[in-house]
């Protein structure tokens, strides 16, 4: 996290989104190896999903995001992401 504590969403960083970006990641590529998928899968779902967040994130919704996952606002962050997740079930493996 960052040295210094955002009051407000709009003080968030480029680089503090970046983390973000990382850490959403790196949490959706750990929970397929907890959940035994294949690696080459989990790495085509997990690239699919942040290549549809970023395409589809504005930056303030990123801002937004990272603020309220700082501040452990998690509703709050759920409610910023809800919209894009809903277009990642195109990212799920065909059955």
């Amino acid at each position: 996290m960052p040295l210094h504590a955002q009051e407000a969403a709009s003080e968030v960083t480029d680089g503090d989104i970046e983390h973000y970006k990382t850490t959403a990641r790196n949490a959706c590529i750990e929970s397929g190896v907890v959940s035994g998928a294949p690696q080459d899968q989990i790495m085509s779902f997990c690239g699919c999903v942040m290549d549809t967040l970023i395409a589809g994130m504005t930056r303030e919704e990123w801002q937004q995001a990272y603020f309220y996952a700082l501040k452990e606002r998690g509703a709050d962050e759920k409610a910023v992401l809800a919209p894009h997740l809903a277009k990642v079930d195109a990212c799920r493996p065909k059955k």
